[in-house]
């Protein structure tokens, strides 16, 4: 309930920041400087007056439980098999491609039994990631300390500026361009080590192996209790319905301990003092300032930092307490293989290349398996949104989408504009080489219609002309159609014409 200035912060800490804040603004004038304190002080004046203003959190109503999904939540089910299946999302950019660990860290919480932000409150409890091995889709595969960047080196990639991500501990960044299938990983997890303690309505003390819990008020849908503030950041508090279910939490106040509140105190009155020092010209610089608020005794850290008090609202009248308390660390570890999904798992099997972005231009290209330029990146977006074996679709600059069709013709190193364009045929891929493809003719109602051709996706040429309005595979033959005409031509696979036959 009080702002930052209370957040464990050492007084001289607090001190150095507020004085900060005060050479900035007040360039050295006392009338600026003046108002400036008197500004911390009255935000001061808020802090303690709403450390003492209780608020509350009415539940649900009683006929309303049954129906409403936000009542209740489910027990910890937390199995370490929830690493068992995660995935890598891969992002190839040269020089350095990089891979994030996709897991749903709040579905993670939830199994736990944890509200949403227990891994904000607990940072130290987040799961670790340690890559052990990467596998690259040439069938190959390396010991992470030579194909995996540390952090600092990360940091200092070029045309890269994302600490947070290189800071998430989900984010790894290769050494290298070459096309990444899956990692092997080592898991460190230390959130199950928890020891639960059942509280009673009659109870007024609950005594656990790291200290006492006074229980303040245990009444409908609150729990206040007292606890010492070397314990508070280690205990999970849950209630029990009377039908045994979990109830979900709908609020929450803490009251800061009273060494905290002695401190803001012992601020406050350190700034009025240094307020009057201001005003009577004793302090006439930002140096004679500091001077004067490090003299001032303050209450140390390093004392007893009392109790806290804290206040949780439930969705219903509470039955039961479980009181859940972090014992020792004992980090559990565990190793898996994590691969990229199967849909691109599929793609990579079947072109030999991927899309590749040069970081420097931010233009695209092509890379094969050993992550060397097939295509260049010479283009400004290329995408395979309609997935086309050897097919891609190509934006030449920033003012078009990547919708022109372009064959990869990967022994000359290019890609080939084509003259057709991919369409709803192409996808049913009734053939393993050879596919469907159009070119739309506007109608005179404004409308348009495909005239249909047949292309070998291993040479990008047309076999079949643009010529048909249906075309079907058939026990190795092509046959094409015309809705004007009587006639059936009947082609084999290499374009050739067998035979005319006259529709049925």
């Amino acid at each position: 309930m009080i702002n930052s200035l209370t957040n464990n912060l050492k007084i001289k800490k607090l001190l150095f920041a507020i004085l900060l804040l005060l050479i900035v603004a007040c360039n050295g004038k006392n009338k600026e400087l003046q108002k400036k304190v008197d500004d911390k002080i009255a935000e001061l004046d808020r802090a303690i007056e709403l450390n003492a203003i209780k608020i509350s959190v009415e539940p649900i109503p009683e006929k309303e439980l049954s129906t409403d999904i936000t009542a209740f939540k489910d027990k910890s089910n937390y199995s370490s098999s929830f690493f068992d299946s995660l995935e890598i999302e891969t992002t190839n950019r040269f020089p350095n491609s990089f891979f994030l660990i996709d897991y749903d860290e709040f579905k993670l919480v939830r199994s736990l039994g944890f509200d949403n932000f227990y891994f904000n409150h607990n940072p130290d409890r987040k799961p670790k990631f340690e890559i052990q091995k990467v596998m690259y889709a040439d069938g190959t595969n390396e010991n992470a300390s030579t194909a995996i960047l540390n952090k600092s080196d990360a940091k200092k990639i070029p045309y890269f500026e994302n600490d947070k991500m290189i800071n998430s501990g989900l984010y790894f960044f290769q050494r290298n361009t070459k096309p990444i299938v899956g990692i092997e990983a080592k898991v460190i997890t230390n959130f199950t080590n928890t020891k639960d303690y059942y509280l009673e309505k009659n109870q007024k003390i609950m005594k656990t192996d790291q200290g006492d819990i006074e229980i303040v008020e245990f009444k409908d849908n609150e729990f206040t209790f007292k606890v010492p503030a070397t314990l508070a950041e280690k205990i999970e508090i849950n209630a029990l319905y009377q039908n045994g279910k979990y109830l979900t939490t709908k609020g929450s106040q803490t009251f800061e301990s009273t060494h905290q509140m002695k401190q803001l105190e012992e601020l406050k009155k350190a700034l009025k003092k240094a307020k009057d020092k201001i005003s009577e010209g004793k302090i006439n610089s930002e140096k004679e300032l500091l001077k004067f608020l490090e003299s001032e005794p303050m209450q140390s850290d390093s004392q007893s930092k009392g109790f806290v008090t804290k206040s949780i609202y439930f969705s219903a009248t509470i039955s039961k307490i479980i009181i859940s308390i972090a014992q020792k660390d004992k980090s559990v570890e565990s190793v898996h293989t994590y691969s990229i999904p199967k849909f691109k798992m599929d793609r990579y099997k079947e072109t030999g290349y991927v899309i590749c972005e040069e970081a420097k231009t931010q233009k695209k290209g092509i890379v094969d398996w050993s992550g060397k330029w097939l295509v260049k990146p010479i283009y400004h977006d290329i995408s395979q949104h309609n997935f086309v074996k050897n097919y891609v679709q190509v934006a030449l600059n920033e003012n078009e989408s990547a919708n022109t069709l372009y064959w990869v013709d990967k022994k000359n190193k290019r890609l080939v504009k084509s003259n057709y364009e991919l369409n709803s045929y192409t996808l049913q891929r009734d053939h393993p080489r050879l596919i469907i493809v159009g070119k739309p003719i506007r109608q005179a109602d404004g409308g348009t219609i495909d005239q249909l051709g047949v292309a070998d996706n291993e040479t990008g040429k047309l076999i079949i002309p643009l010529e048909y309005d249906q075309i079907t595979f058939s026990n190795e033959t092509i046959i094409c159609e015309r809705s004007n005409q009587k006639s059936v031509k009947i082609f084999n696979e290499k374009g050739a014409l067998l035979e005319v036959k006259t529709k049925k």
